[in-house]
């Protein structure tokens, strides 16, 4: 059976933002769940990129966070597949160690953002309303 691919994010029946965050520190969850409360937010995790397709293939979400280092799939391999699920879905790839060409990286991945670790609240909840528009 093959699944639908969503083409539009959503937020969901409540009006709340629905991020997905992906990496394969799962203490990362934990922080976004402290940052983004549940009033506000519904928050989805995945520890690897299989686990976020899937996710994506079911629910809709207004924007991922995923990690650039993971275990088997970077992250620019795991927003390739976020964008075949649902292809408006702004994506922020996050790294504490990336030395590299973010711009180049970003645009080969389709990332919106690229958000430096450790992450601060005020810098997540900045790029979720640029992404989002709230």
């Amino acid at each position: 059976m093959e699944l639908p691919v969503i083409t539009m994010p959503r937020s969901g029946a409540s009006g709340r933002i629905r991020l997905l965050v992906v990496d394969d520190d799962t203490d990362i969850f934990d922080y976004f769940r402290e940052i983004c409360p549940p009033s506000q937010f519904i928050i989805a995790t995945a520890t690897d990129g299989l686990t976020a397709e899937q996710l994506a293939l079911r629910e809709t979400f207004n924007v991922a966070f995923v990690d650039y280092f993971m275990e088997g799939m970077n992250g620019p391999e795991a927003a390739q597949l976020l964008h075949k699920a649902q292809p408006a879905l702004p994506v922020v790839l996050m790294s504490g160690f990336f030395a590299g060409d973010r711009a180049k990286v970003m645009e080969a991945a389709g990332a919106s953002e690229f958000l430096v670790k450790p992450i601060t609240a005020e810098n997540a909840h900045a790029i979720i309303e640029r992404l989002v528009g709230r």
